[in-house]
């Protein structure tokens, strides 16, 4: 079988691996749209790729 080519990871998950706070990674998905994720059909859970989520670190 093989790997998957990115990890997605939730909301907490996200916000502990780049050292922000939550508040800050809901606001990147749903106002300012800087951060792309997908919501689990019939849930209210995001999913955000976790190269997404590192990229919003990297120095341009």
């Amino acid at each position: 079988m093989t790997e998957p080519t990115s990890t997605y990871v939730t909301i907490p998950e996200a916000a502990s691996l780049i050292g922000v706070s939550r508040a800050f990674i809901s606001k990147c998905i749903h106002q300012t749209r800087t951060l792309p994720a997908v919501r689990v059909p019939g849930t209210r859970v995001v999913r955000i790729r976790r190269d997404d989520v590192l990229a919003l670190v990297e120095p341009v």
